[in-house]
């Protein structure tokens, strides 16, 4: 009876990591968002309690050409076939991973980074991911996993 207790707590563990194993890969492959419909998809979250506190960060967006960062009544573009580089930064805030896009502007790299919204419901962030890929084929861009989602 002892040693079946252990083998269970090491059978459920192997199941649990199974499970989400799955589940990355159904986020990281469910590229299923409509981008090319015209209207820009969200792929950012602001964290709740910079929220509650009333400090509101930029929301990002994308489309088939561009990533949209939005800041009040703001709205900046940067082209999708500008960006050169995404990759999860070692910041977690809610225990999700804030990411880094490094893009080429007037012959200046700079940096945009932002907390991702993708979910098991929600591929927006994941087809951002595909559409940049299509566009730039040579932009070095880290795929999602279980340490960087």
């Amino acid at each position: 009876m002892q040693a079946v207790i252990p083998l269970l707590s090491l059978l459920l563990l192997l199941l649990f990591f199974l499970l989400v194993r799955k589940l990355i890969h159904r986020i990281r492959d469910n590229t299923t968002a409509d981008y090319r419909s015209g209207e820009p998809l969200q792929i950012s979250q602001n964290a709740w309690l910079l929220e509650k506190l009333g400090i509101r960060r930029e929301r990002y967006f994308f489309d088939a050409d561009y990533l949209y960062q939005r800041r009040r009544q703001e709205t900046k573009k940067i082209r999708l076939s500008a960006i050169v580089r995404i990759k999860a930064t070692s910041v977690q805030i809610g225990e999700r991973h804030v990411w880094a896009v490094r893009y080429r502007e007037d012959h200046h790299e700079q940096e945009v980074r932002f907390v991702h919204n993708a979910s098991l419901f929600n591929a927006n962030f994941a087809s951002f991911l595909a559409a940049v890929r299509e566009v730039n084929p040579t932009a070095d861009i880290e795929e999602i996993g279980m340490l960087t989602l």
